[in-house]
């Protein structure tokens, strides 16, 4: 799931189309895709939806006509799992099974000079920092990799690793000082990025589990991480404590968080085929 930077349309990505909900009205106004997208996210003005397919390609559409913006981008021998736009728009990240991620022009759609980048693992997810100088990268050999956009290099920081599980989900904070990671051995963790170190909270683990999401809130107080028991946890960045109780009313595994641009709404959504809005505390 995705908000629009605009925080005008709602995005849901269910069954290979991305469906675009009016946020205002509720109204569904428009299907994208053709029943093979994985992963999806908008670009920094919203004029823009990216996704990547199973057959390895990425595609971009114009979010007001529903049209595609030029030729598929090729270069990917796998299902592409994850996108990104970095936030000064000139970048676009995508993350395959193919153990890759590559930096495309967003104004030519040709691949950079300084991609792919390339680890052992098949890459879950992508984010950009804040600044748009740094890519984080989520893999399935249990590590979080920071690289730098301008050259392609892996950071002298880098890699962040959990020790064991898959790295489902990266996630910056706003200022870009943490990264935030989600994994299949049952832990979010916190990671400062100037050091690669890892920040010592105890209560991000969740024990029998598996965590498949994070998102930060927009004034980065809030991190929220979905995991495979079907709940939200919500954890305070201030007081570094999980906040009240788990969020249930899932039945499946929860695949996506994703806060509106004014922090206001949590979305969250699972293999169940649900999305469930939370309104958050002012």
């Amino acid at each position: 799931m995705a908000y629009s930077p605009d925080g005008e349309t709602f995005a849901v990505l269910s069954e290979g189309t991305v469906k675009l909900w009016d946020e205002a009205t509720g109204e569904l106004y428009r299907t994208i895709g053709n029943e093979s997208v994985w992963s999806m996210a908008f670009s920094p003005d919203s004029s823009t939806l990216v996704t990547g397919s199973s057959d390895g390609k990425v595609r971009l559409w114009d979010t007001a006509t529903g049209s595609l913006r030029g030729d598929p981008l090729t270069g990917h021998n796998g299902e592409v799992w994850s996108v990104a736009f970095s936030p000064d728009g000139s970048t676009l990240a995508s993350g395959s099974s193919d153990g890759t991620a590559r930096l495309w022009d967003t104004a030519t759609g040709q691949e950079l000079e300084v991609s792919p980048l390339s680890t052992g693992g098949s890459m879950a997810s992508v984010a950009f920092s804040p600044d748009s100088s740094t890519l984080a990268t989520g893999s399935s050999d249990g590590t979080a990799r920071l690289w730098d956009t301008a050259t392609g290099q892996e950071l002298e920081v880098s890699p962040l690793s959990t020790g064991n599980g898959k790295m489902w989900s990266v996630a910056f904070n706003p200022d870009g000082s943490t990264l935030a990671s989600g994994s299949s051995d049952g832990t979010a963790r916190l990671w400062d990025t100037a050091t690669g170190q890892e920040l010592d909270v105890k209560s991000l683990s969740v024990d029998g589990v598996r965590v498949l999401s994070v998102a930060f809130n927009p004034d980065g107080s809030t991190l929220a991480f979905g995991s495979s028991d079907g709940k939200v946890r919500l954890w305070d960045v201030h007081i570094r404590s999980v906040r009240g109780y788990p969020v249930t009313g899932h039945n499946g595994e929860v695949w996506s968080v994703a806060f509106s641009p004014d922090g206001s709404t949590l979305a969250f959504g699972s293999s169940a085929g649900t999305v469930q809005l939370l309104d958050m505390p002012s």
